[in-house]
């Protein structure tokens, strides 16, 4: 119950984070957002031992993330997501076309 009215109120804000609105006017502080993501995630999957050998409980000296690449992170599975929505649309256009 408490879950379906965390989504309906999730529905009623369309944009969580748009980069555009966050950096207007700095190009540059955007690409560099889009940029951490992809090595983020990179460098999570390069970290694959790492990972594997952190303890369950207590910190972990040998890998973290810093506030900045967990944002960044967040903002590319964004940007993926919407990119596979847009395609499964444009598919669908396609279908309806032939």
């Amino acid at each position: 119950m408490l879950l379906l009215e965390i989504l309906h109120e999730i529905k009623s804000f369309p944009l969580h984070f748009d980069e555009n609105s966050f950096f207007a006017g700095n190009k540059k502080e955007a690409n560099k957002l889009k940029t951490q993501g992809l090595g983020t995630a990179l460098k999570i999957l390069f970290s694959e031992k790492l990972i594997a050998n952190m303890p369950e409980s207590g910190p972990s000296y040998e890998f973290h993330l810093t506030r900045q690449e967990i944002v960044s992170l967040f903002n590319a599975f964004g940007r993926i997501s919407t990119s596979v929505k847009e395609l499964e649309n444009f598919r669908n256009l396609l279908q309806n076309i032939h």
